[in-house]
């Protein structure tokens, strides 16, 4: 008996599809048959640059959904068949882009019967790490969860949300909203999605080039005093140091960073951690399913929504294909045609070949909007996952940050129903 696996074979690929003994799993383990699998923006940073990976060849994935195959010893509350959503090792290379992936138990709960499998597929990471951002980073306890971090009895009472309509900032409005009730939540995101987030517990939004404004981001705050706390979800305080200044000047000042990159720094003068999915399940095992039983509840909704980008093993690489371009397409593309060169000492025929990848996905505006004078490239620093875009013409500046952001608020989604005919989701 085999199964087939998705493998990168080396950084930067390509990917191979590659016959391996079925995964038997050990005590306290799962083997999942997923039905969808997620792309998340880890995906991309390994497969591009071998962020986590360790040693090739790897396979990738870090969330799915589908059915159990079969359970190790001591595992009691799944049996083959269940239809569950789990974590998966991606980060480690051994992840769920295959027939049958192996996990631990804890990290595996019940898929609610009102989700699909795609749906599903998109929840595992961004709950996990907007978890926590709030849990751990914030020291704030969510309702119902005994461990959920060394929590403070006097919480944050303001907090501002950095990249709110990114899954993990549009995951943690829900959940702060649970937590405080009567928190002030602010968060940054383009116009567009201020009307979704303010659905999911958001006091107020505002747009991103206010995180550059310390004052505009103050006077959002009871009396202009400031925040107690920001949680960063997309690394912007890094282009945006003006966030820094925005905290209440005789508050806990606390800082929470997603990591999005392996170099993450905080700042002196503030109670600053760097979180990642992880530091949920170290602190709360059973997370998990505390993530399912607030949707069966209601209480917890998609981040964000899911797009059908294709079926099978090789729709998972053209899926990737599509970071840091992908979310671009849907939410940024009057803002890529306007860009031209800005020298950064990136070699002319390089710029080049990434616009035309832009082109070939933007052809129409393109043709309707591009002026005859503009070269629309796109900067690139080799070996780095940081793109720099500046428009001379309009005076637009867009720093990676700006661009990650949109890639990773794509919680992509590969769902399999059989192996070779799969299909694959992005939010």
């Amino acid at each position: 008996m085999s199964i087939q696996q998705y493998q990168t074979t080396k950084q930067g690929g390509p990917f191979a599809l590659v016959t391996a003994p079925v995964p038997k799993p050990g005590a306290k383990e799962v083997t999942i048959r997923p039905r969808a699998v997620a792309l998340n923006g880890i995906d991309w940073k390994n497969f591009k640059f071998g962020a986590t990976i360790r040693s090739w060849p790897a396979v990738l994935g870090i969330d799915g959904a589908g059915v159990v195959e079969s359970v190790g010893e001591g595992v009691t509350a799944f049996k083959p068949g269940d239809e569950v959503l789990s974590y998966a090792r991606g980060i480690q290379g051994s992840g769920a882009f295959q027939d049958i992936y192996t996990v631990s138990e804890n990290v595996v709960a019940k898929k609610p019967a009102a989700l699909s499998f795609e749906e599903a597929a998109s929840l595992p990471i961004c709950f996990l790490t907007a978890g926590a951002a709030i849990t751990v980073g914030l020291k704030v306890a969510l309702p119902g969860l005994p461990k959920g971090g060394n929590s403070s009895s006097n919480p944050p009472q303001s907090i501002l949300v950095l990249g709110g309509s990114s899954a993990v900032g549009a995951a943690a409005i829900q959940l702060l909203r649970m937590a405080l009730p009567s928190a002030v939540i602010v968060a940054t995101s383009s116009e567009a999605h201020h009307a979704h987030l303010r659905s999911l517990g958001a006091t107020t939004c505002l747009e991103r080039a206010v995180q550059q404004d310390s004052a505009a981001l103050k006077a959002a705050t009871l009396g202009g005093a400031g925040f107690d706390a920001v949680l960063d979800a997309v690394g912007a305080g890094a282009e945006a140091p003006a966030v820094y200044d925005a905290f209440r000047a005789d508050g806990p000042k606390l800082y929470s960073l997603v990591m999005t990159r392996p170099d993450a720094k905080v700042p002196d003068g503030l109670q600053a951690t760097v979180v990642g999915g992880q530091d949920m399940l170290d602190v709360e095992p059973n997370a998990m399913a505390y993530l399912v039983k607030l949707v069966e509840e209601g209480k917890y909704k998609l981040p964000v929504k899911i797009e059908v980008v294709g079926k099978g093993f090789q729709a998972v690489e053209k899926g990737l294909e599509r970071f840091p371009f992908g979310a671009m397409k849907k939410r940024m593309i009057l803002d890529i045609f306007w860009l031209v060169d800005a020298t950064n000492g990136v070699p002319e025929e390089e710029a080049l070949a990434l616009i035309s990848i832009l082109r070939a996905g933007f052809d129409d505006v393109l043709k309707k909007q591009t002026q005859p004078n503009m070269k629309g490239w796109l900067l690139f620093s080799p070996g780095d996952e940081n793109l720099r875009c500046v428009s001379t013409e309009e005076g637009l500046f867009m720093h990676s940050r700006e661009l990650r952001r949109y890639a990773q608020s794509s919680a992509q989604a590969a769902y399999m129903s059989k192996p070779l005919d799969s299909s694959i989701s992005m939010s």
